[in-house]
């Protein structure tokens, strides 16, 4: 929903989205703060934990990454309900059903923004634990009612997620080495959020079979010594409702009741560290009451410009797919998904050669993986190589038949390659999950019927994908092949002219622009549009062969 209001605001320029998902982060930094000041008191160490959960670079994938941006909302309906609830729950406060409202409201929007937002409930008990009431001692009744309306929430939310097909990965309780695993695995995250110098896209604790030494008595040992720390402040509510957050808003990620992979990663820090920023705030709190507390705030000082340089290095690091790849690369162990995705990058960037060793090293890795072999074919077909294509979709779709991306893209080498009925039969049995796949449904229908030299039917059919799809820019790319196919040259341009400007990056649009020149006699308007999709993608048979035959005239 914040995409689609992003786009109305925004179209696709994308330094809205990304002011938006700074917004964001900023929102929850200030109401941080203000519930710092609820626990904590003073404005100084209030101000200190707002200003370190701002500055922290595990909030760079959250905030700086499009696709991350479900985390600073989900954070913002966690602090907008415990800001709501801690009003709520002063016995003098004017309108505390408005208050009350509000934290419900926020606890849906939490929810609907990401499933983390599930330990919200145990967040506010916490809360109601740290005697927001004003000290004084709520009855029975007081202190559970408000919670009923929650349950029922929590119930019609399972329900609504179950309507809709969002199973979600199922609990699991079996496997000791998960568990033997718990204290190195919260010594690590403790270890990212306040030294974080090796920071990488995402990281694998290999699961114990059994205690030893190094991996589980060792952080059992440094986990007691951080427990007796946490005792002597057990008189700051503030670092005691920080350590519980962290623990709670901890455990939906530690891979105990949900097995995860990879099974650990820097930016699944976003909420936990809330509660760690919190907690250094009260220390903050007690060790300014010293005599002389200039050298406890020159240090505080120090760490927050640490973390904001350190910041400014992630951000610079995640702001280029390809250096983020090859540097995730360079910790172990290696990373199928991420062998993959750098073989996509690769791809795109029409440098399928470079594709195909990551995607060879993603499969010997992970041989069973479905998404790789389709990729993999993928490069194949890119580089000519037909029939290692071919062997390769059909491995993806034997290890995963529900794959569709894999299906379509058998279906176009089939086009390709003039197999009309084994296309049109394949298509046939496909059974699409998403809108997506039912639009590109109807584009491989139109594209069939091109090839069937039915252009003035596909003609038809495309007009009314886009009045459903103004902006379908492959829809736009069709029409213009099947207008140009009907001798109406004139007509195809400015479509696919309006192709390219919703994909400029697609190099295909400006191969059959350049057709629709060469039919018209436009020769320098054609070779620079052959140029221009060799540009994109070098590797672009049609454009190459169109281009050399154009020059050698």
């Amino acid at each position: 929903m914040s995409f689609l209001i992003d786009h109305q605001l925004w179209g696709l320029n994308p330094f809205g989205y990304h002011l938006t998902s700074v917004l964001f982060h900023l929102a929850n930094g200030t109401m941080l703060f203000f519930l710092a000041r609820f626990l904590l008191g003073g404005i100084l160490p209030s101000f200190f934990a707002g200003l370190l959960f701002l500055l922290h670079p595990v909030a760079v994938p959250a905030v700086g990454y499009l696709s991350g941006r479900a985390d600073p909302m989900a954070v913002l309906g966690i602090l907008a309900s415990c800001l709501s609830w801690w009003n709520f729950r002063q016995p003098e406060r004017p309108n505390r059903i408005g208050w009350y409202l509000f934290s419900l409201g926020s606890v849906a929007f939490a929810w609907f923004s990401k499933e983390s937002g599930l330990v919200l409930p145990l967040l506010l008990l916490g809360l109601d634990g740290a005697h927001p009431s004003g000290g004084r001692r709520l009855r029975r009744g007081e202190r559970w009612a408000p919670y009923l309306p929650m349950a029922l929430m929590a119930i019609a939310y399972f329900k609504l997620r179950q309507g809709l097909g969002f199973a979600g990965p199922q609990p699991s309780l079996e496997g000791l080495g998960r568990w033997l695993t718990i204290p190195s695995m919260l010594l690590s995250y403790l270890r990212i959020y306040f030294l974080p110098l090796d920071l990488h896209m995402e990281r694998r604790i290999p699961w114990l079979s059994a205690p030893d030494l190094l991996n589980f008595w060792g952080p059992l040992l440094a986990l007691a010594a951080l427990g007796w720390l946490l005792f002597r402040f057990r008189k700051e509510r503030g670092v005691l409702f920080g350590a519980g957050w962290f623990f709670l808003a901890w455990l939906p990620i530690s891979g105990l009741f949900v097995l995860l992979d990879p099974n650990m990663a820097d930016h699944w820090l976003y909420l936990p560290g809330i509660g760690l920023c919190l907690a250094m705030g009260g220390i903050l709190a007690q060790a300014v009451k010293a005599p002389n507390p200039r050298p406890i705030l020159a240090l505080a000082g120090a760490f927050a410009l640490a973390l904001a340089g350190i910041s400014l290095h992630r951000q610079w690091v995640w702001s280029d797919p390809l250096r983020l790849y090859a540097e995730s690369l360079r910790y172990p162990p290696e990373s199928a998904m991420v062998h993959n995705n750098l073989g996509n990058l690769l791809l795109k960037q029409g440098r399928p050669k470079e594709a195909l060793t990551h995607y060879e090293r993603a499969l010997a890795l992970k041989p069973d993986y479905a998404e790789a072999h389709n990729n993999l074919a993928a490069a194949y077909e890119r580089m000519g190589e037909l029939k290692k294509a071919q062997t390769g979709f059909e491995r993806a779709l034997s290890l995963d038949p529900a794959n569709t991306q894999a299906a379509f893209n058998q279906i176009n080498l089939d086009l390709e390659q003039g197999r009309l009925d084994e296309a049109r039969s394949l298509l046939e049995r496909i059974q699409p999950r998403t809108h997506k796949d039912r639009v590109q449904q109807r584009l491989i229908e139109a594209q069939i019927l091109i090839r069937q030299e039915k252009s003035l039917e596909a003609e038809r059919q495309l007009r009314a994908l886009l009045e459903a799809h103004p902006r379908e820019a492959e829809a736009l790319n069709l029409l213009g092949i099947s207008l140009r196919r009907q001798g109406k040259g004139r007509l195809a341009i400015p479509v696919l002219k309006e192709s390219i400007d919703l994909a400029p990056h697609q190099a295909a649009p400006w191969v059959n622009l350049g057709n629709a020149y060469r039919d018209l006699g436009e020769r320098e308007e054609a070779i620079r549009c052959y140029r221009k999709a060799l540009e994109l993608d070098a590797s672009h048979p049609q454009a190459a062969s169109a281009l050399k035959e154009l020059l050698s005239r």
